[in-house]
């Protein structure tokens, strides 16, 4: 099998018989029948917890910490805005 590329913000999922949804995922240990096969490479999105201190303050709902589940993207996180 070669080598699956890094690829930046993302967990790599292996080697799979279509690009996207579905397929069959490919290693090693993979009996294959035709002399040429495609296999595309697949990434999952890497999840974080991003937690925020009120810095002696609060939030609107009294709580002087808030923390939000959100996927990496780059360097930046897309949070919800607080209402």
């Amino acid at each position: 099998m070669p080598t699956q590329p890094e690829k930046q913000y993302k967990n790599k999922a292996g080697w799979w018989t279509t690009q996207s949804e579905g397929g069959t995922q490919v290693t090693a240990d993979t009996i294959v029948k035709e002399t040429d096969t495609v296999v595309w490479a697949r990434w999952s999105d890497i999840n974080v917890a991003v937690t925020f201190n009120a810095n002696g303050g609060a939030f609107s709902d009294g709580s002087t910490s808030h923390t939000e589940a959100t996927e990496v993207l780059g360097n930046a996180y897309t949070l919800d805005a607080e209402t």
